[in-house]
């Protein structure tokens, strides 16, 4: 019976695939061709059923293998410890749920080639297959946990972080990951390639639909994703070097393959190696615009990545009680989270809050928000590189909303701020972004007079009261180690004359800013109003380097002084003042070289 099962379900379900795959292949390669005939749809259902029936069938299989099952009526320890277990209901459930899964990912990944693929469609098909692709999703995915939760009861914990090939080829978890030898290949790894895969495909195929060529964004994701690997090290090693590199050998920095990735640092390299590359590729497309498409994607690619968190039993939060909405959890997924990293778990009916499933579910909230709501929100005030600029807004507020939830385990810097500043960065970044992308319309329209001046002023105003917040601690070793004390930025200041010298530098700047502004509305004082924006980007400048020359630094009780959110803030603050200020000598050489090259076009034919 078993065996029956898993043949025919397997020979079904594979048959309706390639069946599927065959259809739509010849459906969207036939240019004369834009709307389904009446055996074309009934070709598409008897797909979609083999599908279903061949995938339920398989999983029928499963129960039937193991007859074992029927013994288990209940769960033995962990966050449901002593909850009943129904084998009927989960063999049920797992078939029946488990054909309707099937039907509506098939139908996503159809309408999907369809939306993308096909140059010519009929309005009926192109309004089905878009309604159907966007419409199986939550449906795919709720069932998708409600099929996989019937195999809870089952499973042994932790579930599986990868596979080992060496003496034989098997699974190992996040317990026994260091106990084989051979090839071994990460879970974490096949997700974050994965991610990458769903954030290219996506890309390529708006890219396509926006300039009509193929493959506009293969390099530029080759130099992009080795640059974010590069990148999301180097912002790991950086937050966590008193804790896990200090002392050690330094070969230990090239370890990736034993963890040490963090996403914020990765995203930020690779976004400007991206941008960098696909403007010396593509000159003849607004590189905004491109990224506007590309950038969003990458939410998608985190909110797959973070499963890998939830494999290596990581990057969790705090300890609390299986109870309310908790339940609604797959099984699963609760068993997993009562897990403690390192080894060992949590007493019965407890577990870690699942922050790699909040992340996903926030970053793919968040691509949907973003990529379709905002351009129908904004409409004609949309700028390019609003979009790009959005991305950062939004993971940053994700990332500073889940930082204090996490265990401190998991906190990078000694009070976790470190990830909280970084995530600071990123929305500072895509508010600057926005500001950048419509003064640079504004100059381009030449509607800019004092715009440039008043934003300048305002950024670095606003690191005048900075201060006010915790900005330093006070620690007896380096980087935040041993007794550590915070201090508002006021209050060390006497103690530290470096930081003096930066804020009347900040102080400075702003009054050249404001002159700049009041110069720039005179005739013939153009010039003044250029010198004094270079002063005040220079004083500006100097300050935010000085302050960051002040980590470390010893104050007068022979105390570490560390950067903390108040210092950190004047520093962001004050280069986004001189990013602002230095927006219109950077548009004024954009728009020579533009002029440069139109002219040389009528030669170059």
């Amino acid at each position: 019976m078993s065996f029956a099962l898993l043949i025919i379900g397997g020979i079904l379900f594979l048959g309706g695939i390639a069946y599927l795959i065959y259809n739509f292949i010849r459906f969207n390669k036939d240019p004369l061709t834009d709307a389904f005939t009446k055996k074309d749809w009934i070709n598409y259902i008897i797909g979609l059923v083999a599908v279903g029936l061949g995938f339920a069938g398989m999983l029928a299989s499963a129960f039937e293998f193991n007859p074992a099952w029927k013994e288990i009526v209940e769960f033995e320890k962990g966050a449901l410890a002593g909850r009943p277990v129904s084998y009927i209901g989960n063999y049920l459930r797992a078939v029946i749920c488990g054909f309707f899964f099937a039907v509506f990912f098939a139908m996503l990944w159809t309408s999907f080639s369809a939306t993308f693929y096909k140059r010519k469609i009929a309005a009926f098909e192109q309004k089905f297959f878009k309604w159907t692709m966007f419409g199986s999703i939550a449906p795919a995915v709720i069932l998708f946990f409600v099929w996989t939760d019937a195999f809870g009861a089952y499973w042994s914990y932790p579930l599986p972080s990868g596979i080992y090939i060496g003496d034989g080829v098997g699974f190992f978890n996040a317990f026994s990951k260091g106990g084989f030898e051979g090839l071994k290949i990460a879970f974490y790894a096949i997700f974050i390639l994965s991610g990458a895969g769903i954030s290219y495909a996506v890309t390529e195929h708006h890219l396509y639909k926006t300039f009509k060529k193929h493959e506009l964004f293969t390099t530029t994701l080759v130099f992009g994703f080795v640059s974010g690997i590069i990148g999301a090290r180097i912002w790991y090693v950086v937050g966590n070097w008193t804790r896990e590199f200090a002392g050690r050998p330094f070969y230990q920095v090239f370890e990736i393959w034993n963890g040490g990735l963090t996403v914020l640092g990765g995203v930020f390299l690779g976004v400007i190696v991206g941008a960098l590359w696909f403007n010396h590729e593509h000159k003849e497309i607004d590189w905004r615009v491109a990224l506007d498409i590309a950038v969003p994607t990458i939410l998608i690619a985190q909110a797959v990545g973070r499963l890998g968190n939830f494999t290596n039993v990581e990057v969790y939060g705090q300890a609390v009680k299986v109870e309310g909405l908790w339940n609604l959890l797959p099984s699963y997924v609760l068993q997993q989270m009562n897990l403690i990293n390192g080894g060992g778990a949590l007493a019965d009916g407890m577990i870690h809050v699942p922050l790699f499933l909040v992340e996903a579910l926030l970053n793919l909230a968040g691509y949907f928000i973003i990529a379709y709501l905002v351009p129908v929100l904004l409409k004609k005030k949309l700028a390019p590189g609003d979009i790009l600029s959005s991305y950062f807004i939004w993971y940053g507020l994700v990332r500073i909303i889940l930082e204090p939830l996490r265990d401190s385990n998991f906190n990078m810097g000694s009070d976790n701020s470190w990830s909280i500043c970084n995530s600071l960065i990123y929305i500072i970044t895509g508010v600057g972004g926005v500001l950048c992308a419509h003064m640079y319309e504004a100059i381009k329209a030449k509607k800019d007079k004092g715009l440039t001046p008043i934003c300048s002023s305002l950024a670095i105003l606003a690191t005048l009261f900075f201060p006010l917040l915790q900005s330093v601690s006070l620690s007896t070793d380096k980087d935040g180690s041993g007794t550590v004390t915070p201090f508002t930025g006021f209050e060390i200041m006497s103690k530290t004359p470096i930081y003096i010298v930066t804020y009347v530098l900040l102080a400075l700047a702003l009054v050249c800013f404001i002159l700049e502004f009041v110069f720039s509305k005179k005739e013939g004082k153009e010039k003044v109003a250029k010198y004094l924006t270079i002063g005040g980007m220079a004083l500006a400048g100097v300050a935010a380097v000085l302050m960051i020359a002040g980590q470390n630094a010893i104050e007068a009780n022979g105390l570490y002084v560390n950067l903390s959110y108040g210092f950190f803030m004047m520093i962001a603050f004050a280069i986004l003042g001189v990013a602002l200020a230095s927006l219109p000598f950077f548009a004024e050489m954009h728009f020579n070289k533009l002029k440069k090259e139109e002219a040389l076009e009528p030669q170059a034919k």
